[in-house]
């Protein structure tokens, strides 16, 4: 299957890069959803780690920002390396070291084993997120961009959206560590299908190897690249505010089971999918600006709600799902404009680009979710502050950056 969204929307044609390879969607969407995927899976699960490795609730977070920094580092690697490289080589390393990992996770006998496993799952799924927007570059031209990664998004919405769901059954089943073994058996699958299937899309770099790092500076000289960065890098950042604060809400809080907070998951995941269709459908006709002004009144509403809802109740899912249900649909709307805006300041430095913007994503949402942890968990209210300001903050980016 062809990276070509569906129905045969207008300009597919002219949208491939004369000579390209095509990618995939399949293999392409995997590849980019197993980041989230291994994210999500494991939420229902996060109470039962404290149990089970007797520690407490800051530890089992804490192994949620290391899992993140893991991710920012593996990408800032992974996009320059792949520019000299090439993508193939570099993208079956990184399923490799994922698998690793993931078998660490599930073999763990103390807190220790489990922190570095999740490192090195984090390390090798960055490159499935980073090599995968730069393959979608590398073969679509920069108007079709967008439309593409809101078309991919949208489909890597609905794995991530089943994640906490099977990763809650298998935990309620047998225990925290089949989460684990499944994303291993995942992983292996992933591994064999890369190896057979994918091709290699790049435009090789022929600079020096001691200017291999050289793109991120070029990239950083682009004003308008840190515009795009600091918007998209702050909604990322709510984001994994709510997905290391949600669990503790629902399930610690206000007593909801795992498999519960699984299936109100999906009010998430399916608003996601809603902005991401918006996002494919609109994204070459409108451009940036026009998807902007659609999702950041969206986003607003979203957060204003959020923190009304946990301020005075119900203490129900839903208080928490429908508010940033609203976020997640402007947030799949502006977002893959955003990202294709970003990666494309530079077409030299595609990986570059794609690399910087991936790190400063998961950098930004360990920043916020070590701000998070400052706070009490036995509140609701702080995780809302947490939560609605960042995205606040990155609107008020964006709109500066753009003066």
């Amino acid at each position: 299957m062809n990276l070509n969204p569906p129905d045969g929307e207008q300009g597919s044609s002219r949208a491939q890069v004369k000579g390209a390879p095509t990618v995939s969607l399949a293999l392409l969407v995997v590849i980019t959803a197993i980041p989230a995927i291994t994210i999500n899976i494991y939420l229902p699960s996060m109470p039962g780690l404290v149990k089970h490795f007797q520690t407490d609730i800051p530890t089992i977070q804490y192994a949620l920002s290391l899992y993140l920094l893991g991710l920012a580092t593996g990408q800032l690697a992974y996009g320059p390396i792949s520019d000299r490289l090439g993508r193939r080589p570099v993208l079956l390393v990184g399923i490799a070291l994922y698998c690793l990992g993931s078998l660490l996770c599930a073999l763990a006998q103390g807190i220790d084993m489990f922190l570095v496993g999740r490192v090195l799952q984090a390390t090798g799924g960055a490159a499935g997120m980073v090599l995968g927007r730069a393959m979608v570059r590398d073969v679509h031209d920069n108007a079709r961009v967008a439309s593409v990664l809101g078309y991919t998004v949208m489909i890597t919405t609905v794995a991530t959206a089943v994640a906490p769901i099977v990763g809650g059954t298998l935990d309620e089943l047998f225990d925290w560590r089949a989460p684990f073994l499944f994303l291993t058996a995942i992983g292996l699958a992933v591994l064999l299908s890369c190896f057979i299937w994918a091709k290699e899309t790049a435009t090789l770099s022929r600079s020096p190897s001691g200017r291999m790092w050289s793109g991120y500076t070029q990239v950083l000289k682009r004003l308008s690249f840190w515009r795009f960065m600091l918007f998209s890098s702050l909604i990322i950042a709510s984001y994994f505010t709510f997905i290391a604060g949600a669990p503790i809400v629902v399930i610690e809080l206000w007593k909801f089971s795992p498999t519960s907070f699984g299936a109100y998951w999906m009010i998430g995941s399916l608003s996601y999918f809603i902005g991401s269709y918006m996002a494919g459908r609109f994204s070459e006709k409108l451009g940036t600006d026009g998807m902007l002004r659609i999702g950041t009144p969206i986003i607003l509403v979203g957060a204003a709600a959020l923190m009304t809802m946990l301020a005075i109740g119900p203490h129900h899912p839903l208080a928490l799902f429908v508010p940033i249900g609203i976020v997640f649909i402007g947030s799949g709307v502006m977002q893959p404009s955003i990202m294709s805006s970003a990666i494309n300041v530079d077409p030299g430095n595609i990986g570059s680009a794609s690399g910087l913007l991936g790190c400063a994503q998961i950098l930004f949402g360990v920043l916020a979710i070590s701000l998070l942890g400052l706070f009490p968990t036995d509140e609701q209210i702080y995780f809302g502050m947490v939560c609605s300001g960042t995205l606040l903050v990155g609107v008020l980016f964006g709109i500066v950056l753009k003066r």
